[in-house]
């Protein structure tokens, strides 16, 4: 593509935030690297920078801004640099990927005052961003319900190619070889409902099938309490020793627990757009999940969507899909069509188009 042709040359990104693994920090990476193989310059702007990242991100107080370049705003969360991002001078989107509501917060005082800015911040937005871009439909209807006006549905950009790229680890396929293994894959937080997940495991391990595992991968940093509750809550149930919390993970352990898998379950009750979902669906791990939040919109179809939580029932449902490889791989032939949506060609050029030509029309460029 012949620069000259570009409408920005510099295309940069922010987030207040980044960690090591995080959806959105990998999400800007990817974004990134769309934008530089088409010719822009691109760099990407936080307030923290993880320690792992020191050499590829850049700290928010190094920017001054261009008119002449464009901002692609990430916003999850409230955070304490929103005077200086909207004084900026450049052109900006705004890529909503949606807050977590502070009534789940509550055990993290600090957490929830900064999902409740974040709203306050998010609303303000409106004022100074060309338009929105949301992650699902979901949080495109979130937008609406503030006020925007312009918003278009970017969907989450995964590049499962790098899933090829993955060691195997085989302590972790001999600990849970020859198991049923129940996996969720989310930040231990109580949005997550982890413990709903507990209670559907409990009646599957005790009613149906003893030589199985649950597995709950995910970091808990500012919400320890909940970690402790949830394995006091395992004790209680005796099951203890069947479930995994295994705090954060690198990504081969990542990859092998989804290759070692036989079901992913979520019971959350909030999310945005929940990744893992996909990445399941990848594995073909058969996904069962709570009807909250853009579940719905994530899976398209796919999976199993649950209206109400029977744990008796569900640890049925577990085993009716475990047991019976016909049911089975009419699941996992479903979740194989609903990735097609999520093709890197397909995401690589929405991007693209938003940024040459609906963005560009809006500004009358």
């Amino acid at each position: 593509m012949d620069k000259k042709e570009l409408e920005f040359r510099y295309i940069h990104q922010f987030h207040s935030g980044s960690a090591y693994g995080d959806a959105i920090t990998n999400y800007m990476f990817k974004i990134q690297e769309i934008l530089q193989d088409n010719g822009y310059i691109s760099d990407i702007f936080v307030e923290h920078v993880a320690p792992e990242y020191e050499d590829k991100l850049k700290h928010l107080s190094t920017y001054e801004g261009d008119q002449n370049n464009l901002l692609l705003i990430h916003h999850s969360m409230g955070f304490d640099g929103f005077k200086k991002i909207i004084s900026l001078p450049d052109k900006k989107i705004l890529i909503y990927h949606n807050i977590t509501p502070p009534n789940f917060l509550l055990s993290n005082p600090t957490m929830a005052s900064y999902a409740n800015l974040g709203y306050q911040q998010v609303e303000e937005y409106k004022n100074y961003v060309a338009m929105a871009l949301a992650d699902s439909e979901y949080n495109r209807q979130e937008l609406y319900r503030m006020g925007y006006s312009t918003v278009e549905v970017l969907p989450i950009i995964i590049d499962f190619k790098k899933f090829e790229n993955a060691e195997t680890l085989e302590d972790i396929v001999r600990k849970f070889n020859n198991k049923t293994n129940l996996l969720f894959v989310g930040r231990i937080v109580p949005n997550k409902k982890q413990e709903d997940i507990l209670k559907c495991f409990y009646y599957y391990h005790k009613h149906i099938n003893k030589e199985s595992n649950l597995i709950l991968i995910g970091g808990y940093d500012g919400f320890e309490d909940y970690r402790k509750y949830l394995e006091n809550f395992a004790e209680e149930l005796k099951i203890r020793e069947q479930v995994f919390l295994t705090g954060r993970v690198s990504f081969d352990e990542l990859i092998t627990y989804y290759k070692v898998a036989d079901v992913f379950i979520s019971m959350s009750e909030h999310e945005g757009f929940c990744i893992p979902l996909l990445e399941a669906m990848h594995f073909d791990v058969p996904v069962i999940a709570y009807n909250a939040g853009a579940i719905p919109s994530t899976l398209a179809g796919a999976g199993i969507l649950l209206s109400e939580k029977n744990y008796l029932e569900i640890s049925e449902l577990i085993n009716q899909i475990v047991s019976n490889e016909r049911i089975k791989q009419c699941i996992i032939n479903k979740q194989k069509e609903r990735l097609h949506s999520y093709k890197k060609e397909q995401t690589d050029y929405k991007l693209l188009q938003v940024i040459k030509h609906r963005f560009s029309q809006l500004l009358r460029i």
